[in-house]
């Protein structure tokens, strides 16, 4: 039998079913109040409190769970949840959300009304702008045990909607009980609505972005090491090569947070694109950063990347001692300037004198954070 004479059989069984279930009462099942499903395309999401989706001021919010693993790859949208801003992305459109100002831009500088909200180690998005920004549809489902919001793609194979609840009803029936079973009663099931929480503190002290250059994973390891003792982030260089080279470098760096920029000596494009598969393939996840000192940022910008610049180049005074780390630090703590940029030159050269300017800057009251496609230098 043909593909579409299978599912009419199926859409009739399930229509007779909605009847049946009209003649008589429904089976008891415990109450579904709060509890929210989410799909990507053909793929049910698991049922977890902490990436539950919730409204908040006539907008439905949606976790960054759903742009990982195969279902980002199924929506074609990936998602890089950093410190101050979560950037949802395709390699040639971004949507980036600042959530420590509360503030949504595009790749081309488009400013939105609809801002993210961080919960816990989780952002949530707005799912109405997300969908129509990078051509998704999304639908508001009634099922036995809770709504189900179903997000589509193009490469959707279960195209209509009652037919993939009636597939999934397995699936629906078994990620509620096992949600119930996991739920105590210190634990309710109502989200908390986001109208009630106290509004974000928006940091105002100074933020600093370091920058390496990659040379081996042997010189790279012990910043990697001395950054996590200070719980600070950073951004890292690497060319297309040295990330085919050592994937599990690549995973220490995007599990730890650290920004990940590709070090173009050729056309930005082309190796963004071969750089972002090796990256994919290693990580799950993808980097519109690049560093092209060849190339000027309108060339980089038309590529579908974004530059990563600086203002301090202190790649021939790196941090090899700790006198010069105190240098660093007078010169950073004598400017006026909130966001600071400092390129450091080869990893292998920092690594004397980086927990000294790290310990410094503590005392400052800096953020040492990863470099952000949001950042402006000027």
């Amino acid at each position: 039998m043909k593909k579409s004479g299978i599912r009419r059989c199926a859409a009739l069984a399930f229509l007779l079913a909605l009847l049946l279930q009209t003649a008589a009462p429904a089976p008891a099942r415990a109450a579904a109040s709060g509890i929210y499903f989410v799909a990507a395309n053909d793929d049910l999401l698991e049922l977890t409190q902490e990436t539950m989706p919730f409204w908040s001021g006539g907008q439905l919010y949606v976790s960054n769970a759903v742009f990982s693993g195969i279902y980002g790859r199924s929506l074609g949208v990936s998602c890089s949840p950093g410190v101050d801003t979560a950037v949802l992305y395709t390699l040639q459109n971004a949507l980036f959300f600042d959530t420590s100002t509360n503030t949504t831009y595009d790749s081309r500088g488009n400013l939105y009304s609809q801002h993210a909200i961080r919960r816990g180690s989780y952002v949530f998005f707005p799912i109405s702008l997300f969908t129509s920004f990078f051509g998704l549809t999304y639908s508001y489902l009634s099922t036995d045990y809770g709504p189900l919001i179903r997000i589509k793609s193009n490469a959707v194979v279960i195209a209509d909607d009652d037919f993939f609840v009636d597939a999934a009803s397995g699936s629906l029936q078994s990620r509620y009980n096992a949600y119930i079973r996991s739920q105590t009663p210190s634990q309710p099931t109502e989200p908390e609505d986001p109208a009630d929480e106290e509004t974000p503190t928006v940091y105002g002290g100074k933020r600093v972005y370091l920058i390496f250059s990659v040379t081996d994973r042997e010189s790279t390891l012990p910043l990697l090491d001395t950054l996590a003792d200070y719980g600070a982030q950073a951004t890292f260089l690497l060319t297309e090569e040295e990330m085919e080279e050592d994937h599990d470098l690549l995973r220490r760096l995007v599990g730890a947070g650290h920004a990940v920029a590709v070090d173009c000596g050729g056309d930005p494009a082309g190796e963004l694109e071969r750089a972002n598969e090796v990256l994919w393939e290693a990580a799950h996840t993808r980097t519109r950063l690049a560093w092209a000192a060849e190339y000027s940022a309108e060339s980089v910008s038309a590529a579908g990347c974004c530059t990563v610049g600086y203002q301090l180049d202190y790649s021939r005074q790196s941090l090899t001692s700790s006198s010069r780390a105190q240098n660093l630090y007078t010169h950073l703590s004598g400017l006026s300037r909130t966001d600071v940029a400092v390129y450091l030159g080869d990893d292998g050269d920092n690594t004397a004198g980086l927990g000294r300017l790290l310990s410094l800057l503590e005392g400052l009251e800096c953020r040492v954070l990863a470099y952000r496609e949001t950042l402006s230098l000027q």
